[in-house]
Order: C-alpha cells, then sequence, then structure tokens
C-alpha cells in the first residue's frame, strides 16, 4: 500500500513538475474574473483568454470552456433593440455592451476555433436556439441574433474534417440552422448566413428552397418585423443571386412581405403617406434585377402593401425628465461649453477655462444641484439612477485636475458602488460605468487616462475595479467604439 502511495505521489508530482508556472499576478486576475456574476464573468475570462497574459494554449482553451459555461447564465437572453434614443431607459437598459447569452457563448465559440476547431462545433452545437416570443406594439425592445447566424458561417468554414465534409455532415449543420426559423429576427441573418457560406450551386439552392419553405410559415405581429425591414432584401446581395435561385427565393420572399405588411402595423411603422414599407420598395428593387418588365416576379403593388390597420406603439420611458433634473442637464451643459458657438459648432471651455472662478461658481451651483436629485423626482429607480449617474460622471470628467476632482470621482465612484445592489438589470448598470470606462480608454491625454483607471480600480466593487485593472493591463477589448456620452477632457 505504502508502495502505491509512492508511485501516485511521484506521479502526481512530475504531472505537476510538468506543466508551466502561471504567473502569480494574472492568476489573480484570473481569480477575480470568476468572482463577478456570470455575464461580466464570462467577459473579462475571454478577454483575458485573448490577451497576451495567456500565453498557454491549454489554459486559453480551460478559460475559454469557463467562460463559455458561464455565459449560458447571463440575464439577457441576447441582444435587443429599442428606440435607440441616448435619454431612453429602455434603450439603455439594452445598450449592447456584448454581455448578453447569445452573445458571449458565439464569442467563445469564435475564440475555439483558433485553437481547437472540433471543440468550437461541439460547443456551438450547446448553444440555445434563439426562442423569439411574441411582441406586441406595446413593446419596445426587439431581438437581434445576428452573432449566432454569423458565428456559424466560422464554424462551418473551419470545423468540419475531410471525413465530416465528405458525409455531408457540414451541410445539414445548416440545413438544421434553417431548420429551426421561426421569426422575422432570424430571416435577414439566415439569409446573410446562406450567401456567406462556401457551397456549391446546387446545395445553395437547396438551402434556398429550404428557406423559402420556411418563410411560408413565419407570420408574427409587426413589432419584430418593422424592426428587421432595413435588412431584409439588403440580407439577399443581387450580385450573388442566380437566376435560377431567384426563381425560388424572391416568390416565397414576395409573399412573406405582403403578409407581413398588409396586417395590421405599430403605429411607428406605418410609412408616411404616400411612402411605400421599406421592404417592399426593396423587394422591387431587387425583382426588377432580374426581371425589369415585372412579369415574372410581379412588383409589390400599394394596395397589397396598405397596412390592415394601425396596431399602436410603446410608450416612451425618458430619463430627466423632472423639472430637477433639467436643471441639472441645463447646467451641466454649461459647464460643457457655456452655450458658446463657432461657425455654427459648440465652443468647448479648454482645462484653463474650467479653472477660472466664474466656471468654478456654476459647477458649484451644478454640484448642488445633483446632490439635491431625488429618487421620486424621477419615474422610477432606474431612471433616477441613470440620470445622477451621468451628471456625477460629467462633475468628475469636466473639472481641473486637483482635490475637487478628486472628491467628485469619489462620489461618483462610491454611487455606482451603493447603487449595484439595487439595480436589477445590470446590463443598464454597466451601461452607465461604461461612460467613465471609455471617457478614459479614448482619452487623449496618457496622465489623465491613468489617473481615471487608477481612481475606478480602486473602486470596492469588483466589477468596476477588474474592468479598470484589465484596460491598464491589456486595454481595450479587440471590438470597441466610442460612446456618445464620452467627453473629451483636458485639451
Amino acid at each position: 500500500m505504502l508502495a502505491l502511495f509512492f508511485i501516485l505521489s511521484q506521479a502526481l508530482s512530475t504531472h505537476t513538475a510538468d506543466q508551466p508556472k502561471r504567473p502569480p499576478e494574472v492568476l489573480a486576475l484570473v481569480d477575480q474574473a470568476r468572482a463577478l456574476p456570470p455575464e461580466f464573468r464570462a467577459d473579462t475570462l475571454l478577454r483575458l483568454s485573448d490577451s497576451p497574459l495567456i500565453k498557454e494554449t491549454a489554459w486559453k482553451q480551460e478559460l475559454i470552456e469557463e467562460a463559455f459555461w458561464s455565459g449560458a447564465h447571463a440575464p439577457l437572453p441576447y441582444p435587443q433593440w429599442a428606440d435607440k434614443r441616448s435619454d431612453s431607459l429602455s434603450d439603455n437598459a439594452v445598450r449592447q455592451n456584448r454581455l448578453e447569452a447569445l452573445t458571449l457563448q458565439t464569442r467563445a465559440v469564435q475564440a475555439m476555433l483558433a485553437i481547437d476547431p472540433q471543440k468550437a462545433l461541439r460547443l456551438y452545437e450547446e448553444v440555445r436556439t434563439p426562442t423569439i416570443p411574441m411582441l406586441s406594439c406595446s413593446i419596445v425592445f426587439t431581438p437581434v441574433v445576428l452573432d449566432y447566424y454569423q458565428a456559424a458561417v466560422f464554424v462551418f468554414e473551419n470545423s468540419f474534417s475531410p471525413k465530416q465534409r465528405n458525409q455531408g455532415d457540414d451541410f445539414r449543420f445548416l440545413q438544421q440552422l434553417i431548420s429551426t426559423l421561426q421569426s422575422p429576427s432570424q430571416v435577414p441573418p439566415a439569409l446573410e448566413m446562406a450567401f456567406a457560406v462556401k457551397i456549391s450551386p446546387t446545395q445553395r439552392l437547396d438551402l434556398l428552397s429550404l428557406l423559402a419553405t420556411k418563410l411560408q410559415g413565419i407570420s408574427r405581429p409587426d413589432r419584430e418585423y418593422g424592426a428587421t425591414e432595413t435588412a431584409l432584401v439588403s440580407a439577399v446581395p443581387p450580385n450573388r443571386l442566380q437566376s435560377s435561385e431567384a426563381g425560388i427565393l424572391l416568390p416565397a420572399l414576395r409573399s412573406y412581405i405582403v403578409r407581413q405588411v398588409s396586417a395590421r402595423r405599430c403605429t411607428d411603422n406605418i410609412p408616411a403617406s404616400g411612402k411605400a414599407a421599406k421592404s417592399a420598395e426593396g423587394f422591387n428593387a431587387l425583382a426588377a434585377k432580374f426581371d425589369p418588365a415585372g412579369d415574372r416576379y410581379k412588383p409589390i403593388s400599394p394596395d397589397e402593401a396598405k397596412p390592415a390597420g394601425d396596431d399602436g406603439t410603446y410608450l416612451q420611458n425618458l430619463v430627466g425628465q423632472s423639472a430637477a433634473s433639467q436643471a441639472v442637464h441645463d447646467e451641466l451643459r454649461w459647464l460643457i461649453h457655456g452655450e458658446r458657438e463657432r461657425d455654427g459648432k459648440v465652443l468647448r471651455w479648454t482645462v484653463e477655462e474650467r479653472s477660472t472662478q466664474d466656471w468654478l461658481a456654476h459647477y458649484d451651483d451644478a454640484v448642488k444641484l445633483v446632490y439635491d436629485l431625488k429618487e421620486n423626482d424621477e419615474s422610477s429607480p432606474e431612471a433616477f439612477f441613470c440620470t445622477k449617474a451621468d451628471a456625477l460622471n460629467l462633475l468628475a470628467v469636466l473639472v481641473a485636475p486637483g482635490p475637487t476632482r478628486e472628491k467628485a470621482m469619489d462620489d461618483y465612484r462610491k454611487f455606482l458602488e451603493q447603487s449595484f445592489p439595487s439595480i436589477q438589470n445590470r446590463n443598464l448598470w454597466f451601461t452607465m460605468f461604461r461612460h467613465m470606462l471609455y471617457t478614459a480608454r479614448f482619452s487623449d491625454d496618457p496622465k489623465d487616462k491613468a489617473w481615471l483607471l487608477d481612481e475606478l480600480a480602486r473602486s470596492s466593487n469588483p466589477v468596476v475595479a477588474l474592468y479598470a485593472r484589465l484596460e491598464t493591463r491589456i486595454g481595450p477589448p479587440s471590438e470597441t467604439y466610442p460612446s456618445s456620452h464620452v467627453q473629451p477632457v483636458q485639451k
């Protein structure tokens, strides 16, 4: 028995010795990521796995797999659009921070493709096919499932072995995806996928035939269809659509469009008087390229595209609508540019001008207004949170370096920390935090950027602290873009 124990001990020690030593600093970052709620855990693990800090392939794979399974538990199932207003609570609630379950899992699949394509295929098959509920016109949110179908293109191109391709597994993979179509949100990305994959003409004809059949069975309320109109016809590239394919796809597409645009429509989707539905116009332009005379592919007429009625719309859910919030907004706007214009453009205060007694007096007035804001001034606790978080953000960004700015940043940081437990929608909370993170990311002054990130890294909230540390250690993610809330500072 002792001999067996000795042999096992030796084997374990040899296995441990063979493993690369992982840097303690990087291990600490991974541990911090693992302690976060699932959507932030998945996002930060993917960021780390893609960074130069993780050099060991096996470790990268381990983190990607962990991110995949953590991402499945993200509260938001897939990306969504709302009313695309910066002052909309609904839009901020679903702002695409790439923290949705579908996004996180497809990101993990694409990360795995570079390491183990077969494993990436197995992970993709574990992603739940998006289930889209029926959406009435009173609902502002509409689903965006583009990532699911874009990831499928990469999986199709990279994950199947020669043997699997010879057996037709790759094409059956595409057929399975098309066979699950059930809603307008899926139609444009599925069409894009059908034309993006490299398959034989016969296979594409078969795939489009299946898609055309599925189109005949899709009929949904207008909220979801209206959000897809612009993308619908543009998803069919005229230069890649062959005449034989058009003969299969265009009649089904025409029938689908007429069925949807002639039904009751949401108020905000009804075309202006004298205008046709966007999808009808798009179809007519596409069909004319194959049949200019309109003999084979009859254009959709105005009568066919006339809505059966008005099905109403959603109530706007805006932030900053109270008198107190408007007063804060006006004072903050003055702090940014003082209502000054030059050549038709607002003229922002310089850092020197933001140090004058006059500017600082206005700043003190703004601080008092912000601190006097009450939760019942707004329509909901979430609207109050958005209003005050953005106001505190601007106060910390605009004031010149020094004790006043340090206090402003401390107040902003504490407000984020105190609000985290009470804001049920963590994506909304992260959107407000992201405004400050992006201000640091796109700052032109390296010292200012370093100061902002260092201040955020001191937060007692682990999400704020870790995202700031990652921004400092590995930089922004590969896909990033400026936010409309970013304020230029220290120029």
